[in-house]
């Protein structure tokens, strides 16, 4: 006769009724709620080694970072651009060239052996316009550099991001 097994009794779970809680509601902390708490986060907290070189150099960076005018920042994008060679006055090669030859083997460099940051970065550079290529395309088929610089003067879009811009030219730009 087999052993007899003891039954053990089910509790029977409870569905709790639990008050929504917001994401809002948790990343928030009133700055009057817990006095101290922000010196607490900066002084009590134990940094690692990288986390502790990561602050430093992110207040250090944040303090000698050099405001350029808008003028030195476009003219700083469009030098580390494709754009650059097409505007040169004193370049000894053609637009045509440049065009067929030039633009096309960079474009391919880049696509085939640059690294992700590496592409990353070369969109950066080239990102100054919407529709860069076809304002170059257009000064091509024109055979005229006047063409680039008044159809460049007459875009929609114009992007001078990481070129540490004034914020202060910025705003009047926007207005």
């Amino acid at each position: 006769m087999p052993p007899k097994t003891k039954e053990v009794a089910r509790k029977v779970v409870v569905a709790v009724n639990r008050p929504e809680i917001s994401n809002a509601s948790l990343n928030f902390v009133p700055g009057d709620a817990v006095e101290g708490y922000q010196e607490r986060i900066e002084t009590g907290v134990d940094w690692t080694i990288q986390e502790e070189a990561a602050r430093y150099c992110k207040n250090r960076y944040r303090r000698q970072v050099p405001e350029v005018l808008f003028s030195q920042a476009l003219q700083q994008k469009i030098s580390k651009s494709v754009l650059c060679g097409f505007l040169d006055k004193h370049s000894n090669i053609s637009l045509q060239d440049q065009w067929e030859v030039i633009l096309p083997t960079a474009i391919w460099d880049n696509e085939k052996f640059a690294n992700e940051e590496s592409k990353i970065c070369w969109q950066n550079d080239n990102c100054i316009t919407d529709d860069l290529i076809n304002l170059i395309k257009n000064a091509v088929s024109n055979n005229d550099r006047k063409v680039l610089e008044h159809d460049f003067k007459n875009v929609n879009v114009l992007r001078v991001n990481d070129c540490e811009v004034r914020s202060e030219t910025i705003l009047l730009i926007c207005v």
